[in-house]
């Protein structure tokens, strides 16, 4: 059975200095025990906020794992059935357009179809999950915008926040953003970030592009990608110590 990865094991493999040192019960003004979302608050904000997605990500691992594989399987399907197809077109024209060959190239043809949609929604469903992650970061921080998307490490200009959050925006709008006549600008902000780091040029993006920015961000490397994570998220609570 697949384990979920150790917090001790998490804090050591991503160097986060900030958790080596366990977390005191903070108290309120009126000496009651500090309590957030529910949950004791442990340390300073930074480290509260810092715990809490170490935490959130943990019990998130298997399912993002998972998703990742299923996204560069998919990726690896569709090249083996892109040439198992070419292999179905010769013998289709070999054999004069027979019953078996056409049936065996719209079965072929489909399975290519299913991993397309398979692969993009993986992806999607990834970053969708990265998001609420680092949105709830975020405002356990008290980030503001400049704060967010100038954080390293970036990635041709833009911020991992930044790239997930119009990731994550794009696999739920790009429907909209396809049908729109006139853009909004919240979502030419999505469309911009996702442009820079794709280079599209000037052309708004309009189709699911999560499993390609997935693929330049990670290399196809899951531990790449869990990297950057925490490597962005090291700066942002760096960043905001002492900020209120």
């Amino acid at each position: 059975m697949t384990q979920i990865p150790r917090y001790e094991h998490i804090i050591e493999t991503y160097d986060i200095s900030l958790l080596r040192a366990p977390g005191d019960l903070q108290l309120t003004a009126d000496g009651d025990i500090a309590v957030h979302d529910g949950d004791f608050k442990l340390g300073d904000d930074q480290y509260n906020a810092m715990f809490r997605l170490v935490q959130a990500w943990r019990y998130n691992s298997l399912t993002l794992e998972g998703l990742f594989n299923l996204v560069f399987a998919s990726v690896q399907a569709q090249e083996r059935l892109n040439d198992e197809l070419g292999d179905v077109m010769s013998r289709l024209f070999a054999t004069n357009w027979s019953s078996g060959s056409v049936n065996e190239y719209h079965a072929t043809n489909d399975l290519i179809g299913a991993n397309e949609i398979g692969e993009a929604a993986c992806a999607g469903a990834l970053f969708v999950i990265l998001n609420n992650l680092l949105m709830k970061f975020k405002y356990d921080l008290r980030v503001g915008k400049n704060r967010w998307t100038k954080c390293e490490p970036l990635i041709k200009g833009a911020s991992v926040g930044s790239l997930v959050s119009a990731a994550s925006n794009n696999f739920r709008h790009h429907d909209e953003w396809r049908r729109a006549t006139k853009l909004s600008q919240q979502q030419l902000s999505s469309m911009n970030v996702l442009s820079l780091v794709l280079g599209s040029g000037i052309e708004p993006v309009r189709e699911n592009v999560c499993a390609k920015l997935l693929g330049v961000i990670s290399g196809t490397d899951y531990e790449r990608l869990n990297r950057l994570l925490f490597e962005f998220a090291k700066n942002l609570a760096s960043d905001t110590e002492g900020a209120g």
